[in-house]
């Protein structure tokens, strides 16, 4: 003779099952929601870092461009005293073997900073996304 189910019971038992289900969706839902927030941190912090990045590039810049205009006046005022093509020759040769110099050495400075700054960034957003990677796609305990 074969057992019979009570009807009670196996809805009893569907029902369970159905909350179950829910209550494991909800707890990952609520995972994802962290992992979303996380995200959203990483990021503001990465402007962050970008932000200040460019505020110290301009004001290098800034500084670059003061310095050049300093330059040119003094240049302007030598030219305004030379007394023969010389003097001129050789005012202009040191002036453009200075102008190289700097632009060589506020170069590779720039780069410097530009590349401190492009660090700074990606390093909040690559640490993240390697922890995110880590929570999504993580082996699902059977």
């Amino acid at each position: 003779m074969t057992k019979q189910t009570n009807p009670f019971d196996a809805a009893l038992a569907a029902g369970k099952q159905a909350y179950d289900k829910a209550l494991k969706a909800w707890k990952d839902y609520d995972q994802y929601a962290v992992v979303g927030k996380d995200n959203l941190e990483a990021v503001v912090k990465a402007n962050t870092a970008a932000i200040a990045g460019a505020e110290q590039l301009n004001k290098e810049l800034i500084a670059v461009a003061q310095n050049a205009w300093k330059v040119d006046v003094e240049l302007a005022k030598a030219l305004a005293a030379v007394k023969s093509v010389d003097e001129l020759v050789d005012l202009q040769k040191d002036y453009l073997l200075a102008k190289t110099d700097a632009a060589f050495a506020e170069g590779g400075k720039l780069a410097d900073m530009t590349a401190t700054v492009a660090n700074d960034v990606a390093t909040p957003l690559q640490a993240q996304a390697k922890v995110t990677m880590e929570k999504l796609f993580k082996p699902v305990a059977v």
